[in-house]
């Protein structure tokens, strides 16, 4: 009984102790650019999100992804944690770490809030400085208007993020 004791505590004490660096995504199934639209996939360090969809020193690390075509402009903005090689976001994070902002000519600015969905990313260059780092990240959010709970779409993108800066 008390080897059964024994096992069971390191056992929860294994699984508990988890490292997150574990995380994995696979490289299959990249998100592709849409026709005729630029789009580009980068990340900024200690960084923020301000409230004009900029970016500023902050905290986080910020992973953005910008989609151009003719007149309309879609920004997509997400704040991950500054530490470790890899992270997921759970559903509440994404909440208060996720922005999208949509603008064209002859529309107003539509300005979306997530509702759930996850965000996981990982260095897939970790042994290299960050300004040369690679992340992929595999975004599934599903959003609604700012004024209800309502889904009105899922964004998916799983594609690697270069770094928008340079060290020396």
């Amino acid at each position: 009984m008390k080897n059964l004791s024994f096992i069971t505590i390191v056992l929860i004490a294994f699984v508990s102790c988890k490292d997150k660096g574990d995380l994995t995504i696979s490289a299959d199934n990249l998100t592709e650019c849409p026709a005729e639209t630029n789009c580009s996939y980068i990340f900024t360090e200690s960084a923020d999100v301000t409230d004009n969809f900029n970016f500023k020193s902050g905290i986080y690390r910020v992973f953005k992804v910008q989609k151009r075509n003719g007149d309309r402009s879609e920004s997509l903005f997400i704040k991950a944690p500054m530490d470790g090689k890899s992270f997921t976001l759970s559903a509440e994070e994404i909440k208060t770490r996720f922005s999208l902002r949509t603008d064209c000519a002859g529309c107003f600015i539509l300005v979306s809030k997530p509702l759930f969905g996850t965000v996981k990313g990982v260095n897939t260059t970790p042994d290299k400085p960050a300004d040369q780092a690679q992340w992929l990240l595999d975004i599934n959010v599903v959003i609604g208007t700012v004024n209800t709970e309502i889904p009105v779409d899922t964004i998916r993108i799983k594609q690697y993020f270069s770094p928008n800066f340079v060290y020396n």
